[in-house]
């Protein structure tokens, strides 16, 4: 046959005489049919062949194809290759792919990007798998991998993991960093097979795959948290990663450190060693925030690491132990916590982890400190003594009610004896009990009145022109014995409570809201205002002791509403229904659990809430600002976790609730509404038609919890109780 060849390509040929050489069966005709074709340069070669590749198949027209590029004519095919991809016969077309793919990268360049850009989903997937096809086993070249890339976002999943497999055969930064940044845009195939190369690469120390995995923890995703931890941990030092983690989570806002916490607590036992281990860490910042995850763990092996750090130079790394230790409710640890009773700056907070434990031996070291110097540790003592419900305190108890300097301690007290008396089924005579409740002498009539509504127990105070003092006890008003008064003697008694502006305020307005305090009795929410016979006023008794939800009768399943880190929680009821004390109770527990920036806008502000384990700032509506809105608008520039409005009034408030709970803040309000449907009326009624479209998918994605209530008279005629609808 080369003899043949030889003598062929001594003559005059035309490319029609051998064409069909090309395409032939045989493979050395079809090679020696090629160089024969080269050598010659015979005229019309490039239609010839291009038109033979549309008959030919097989072993043929593969042929065909890869000639196209050795000719010296490459501008003149690669135009009528265009036009081919434009035909409207799918085999023309696919020859035109074939065609493409045939020529190195750099030379169809264009050609490639547009065809990878092909509106048909199999013509990309076909020309990627012809481009990358061969090459899963090899590192791509440059020119190729840049054509690649860009189809790592194409819409079709198959086309997605083909060009992962093509390109991490020679992984890189930041080949790597935009794997990592689809994760979270994946469908889970796809996602598979990114998790998949991302543990091979993480032995490669050049990677530095641990710094590029340790963001992915604070993602909405629970399954990508999982595997960032898991491989981290997998392929690094445990303890070395969860001291990153804890770093990294200080500049997390709180609802992203909620979702690492979540993701380490979901290992278990198998993270419990590592974060004991950091107890001890020589970084007191390190060894409190090893402590602060690990408070969500209830593992006995936390339990001697703790007691090991009861004594730590850092006041806050003492008292969250002494947290942990309580919640643990190991006996191993009452001995130690009784010792720390003796720490001025422990003693509060290890009465709390000992009345948690609920260990007898620790009853009588805890009721000595009734006698404590500090209001704040005799009210947690007499908590501590109603959890341990033991009918031997109640004498203590009673004597405290009579004897103790501070009124907020005699009233929780009172509450104490209340309580366990009910648990041992012993009668108490509630008015005898309360003539026995001390408080300090007043001279100003008023003073006396609002005195007397707290001690018998009623919620509010009616001071009316021309009659006498009316109380509401448990729902009911209820004459008081008193003669009545004047026009002008409640005119003058009312006044005399005002400071100069707030006389102002009220001869403006002939009305004024204020908060009035009687040192040693406690604080009231105050109305006057003007009617046709003369000036009349209404006080609430505020509770001195800040409400709990065990206290106050609130379902538990209500404290989950506490676990959210943003959104909008609304509490209903009509007027007088403990709104403000479903409230209060709320913003009390997220205190006393988180260490968060809590903002409140009241008005006025009636519960007055120490610092605990969160940041306290309560803004008066008319006194630290003019209104709920601009108070509102203000506090998204104060950087605080949660923003407790006192009420939602207007579309402006409402408005800004919706942004402040949408921007990643969690917004508690109230409502005067009287059912949860009636509330999502008047959220969306406040807005004109043409707005509350929107209004309402702003809800649907900020709201969280919308509870309501009302109160009820007790069968026993003792208060009142809410009713949860």
């Amino acid at each position: 046959m080369k003899e043949v060849f030889a003598q062929l390509s001594s003559q005059e040929l035309k490319i029609s005489d051998v064409i069909w050489m090309l395409s032939a069966t045989d493979r050395m005709t079809r090679t020696q049919a090629s160089a024969l074709v080269l050598k010659k340069a015979m005229k019309g070669t490039m239609e010839a062949i291009l038109k033979e590749i549309q008959s030919a198949s097989g072993p043929g027209r593969t042929h065909l194809i890869h000639l196209l590029p050795q000719l010296d004519q490459n501008q003149g095919v690669l135009s009528e290759v265009e036009k081919m991809l434009e035909h409207k016969n799918e085999e023309v077309v696919e020859a035109g792919v074939d065609i493409v793919l045939a020529f190195p990268p750099k030379v169809v360049g264009r050609h490639l990007k547009d065809l990878l850009r092909h509106p048909r989903r199999e013509l990309r997937f076909r020309a990627l798998h012809r481009l990358v096809g061969q090459t899963e086993t090899e590192p791509l070249s440059s020119d190729v991998r840049a054509l690649v890339l860009p189809m790592l976002e194409d819409s079709d999943e198959r086309i997605r993991i083909h060009c992962i497999r093509a390109l991490v055969n020679h992984p890189d930064g930041p080949l790597v960093d935009r794997l990592i940044d689809r994760l979270p845009h994946e469908e889970y195939n796809v996602q598979t097979a990114i998790i998949q190369h991302l543990e091979g690469f993480m032995g490669r120390e050049e990677l530095g795959m641990v710094d590029r995995l340790l963001p992915l923890l604070s993602q909405g995703d629970d399954m990508l948290r999982s595997t960032a931890l898991k491989l981290t941990v997998k392929h690094a030092d445990p303890k070395e990663i969860i001291r990153r983690i804890l770093i990294m989570s200080n500049e997390l806002m709180g609802w992203m450190r909620g979702r690492i916490l979540r993701t380490i607590r979901e290992f278990g036992d198998d993270l419990i060693e590592p974060i004991a281990d950091l107890f001890s860490h020589e970084d007191p910042d390190v060894r409190l925030k090893a402590l602060i995850f690990a408070s969500d763990f209830k593992s006995p092996q936390l339990v001697e690491p703790t007691i090991a750090i009861l004594k730590d130079e850092n006041w806050w790394v003492r008292i969250i132990a002494t947290d942990l230790l309580g919640r643990l409710g190991d006996e191993r640890a009452v001995d130690p916590l009784i010792e720390c009773l003796e720490d001025d700056e422990l003693r509060w907070c290890a009465v709390e982890a000992l009345s948690q434990i609920g260990s007898p031996s620790a009853l009588g070291p805890i009721a000595k400190l009734l006698a404590d110097k500090s209001p704040e540790v005799r009210m947690q003592v007499i908590g501590s003594l109603e959890l341990y419900n033991d009918a031997r305190t109640l004498p203590m108890l009673k004597k405290v009610m009579e004897k103790d300097p501070a009124v907020e301690v005699r009233e929780r007290a009172l509450q104490a004896y209340r309580h366990i008396s009910a648990k041992h089924e012993r009668e108490v005579n509630e008015k005898e009990l309360r003539a026995s409740f001390g408080y300090g002498k007043t001279n100003r009539q008023i003073d006396t009145l609002l005195t007397e509504t707290r001690r018998i127990g009623a919620s509010d105070l009616h001071i009316p022109p021309t009659s006498v003092p009316i109380v509401r006890l448990n729902g009911e008003l209820t004459r008081m014995e008193s003669e009545p008064f004047t026009p002008e003697q409640s005119e003058e008694m009312i006044l005399s409570m005002l400071e100069p502006h707030q006389q102002e305020r009220f001869e403006r307005n002939h009305q004024l809201d204020f908060c009035y305090v009687i040192p040693g009795v406690g604080r009231y929410r105050a109305n006057i205002y003007r009617q046709r016979l003369g000036c009349a006023a209404v006080f609430r008794v505020i509770p001195n002791e800040l409400p709990t939800f065990v206290g106050t009768g609130l379902p538990e399943h209500l404290v989950d509403m506490t676990s959210y880190h943003q959104g909008l929680i609304l509490i209903a009821g009509p007027a007088g229904s403990g709104k403000s004390t479903t409230m209060a109770a709320m913003i009390n527990l997220i205190n006393e659990k988180k260490r968060e920036h809590i903002l409140t806008l009241e008005d006025p502000i009636e519960f007055v809430h120490p610092y605990k384990n969160s940041l306290i700032n309560q803004r008066e509506v008319g006194k630290h600002s003019k209104s709920f809105a601009s108070a509102l608008r203000a506090a998204l520039r104060e950087d605080p976790d949660v923003i407790v409005v006192g009420e939602l009034r207007d579309r402006e408030t409402i408005t800004l609730a919706m942004t402040a709970a949408e921007t990643g803040h969690l917004v508690i309000a109230t409502m005067n509404t009287t059912s949860a449907v009636k509330t999502i009326n008047r959220l969306i009624d406040a807005f004109p038609p043409k707005e509350q479209a929107s209004v309402r998918m702003m809800l649907s994605e900020s709201i969280c919890f919308i509870t309501s209530q009302t109160l009820l008279s007790r069968a026993d005629g003792n208060g009142r109780v809410a009713m949860k609808c």
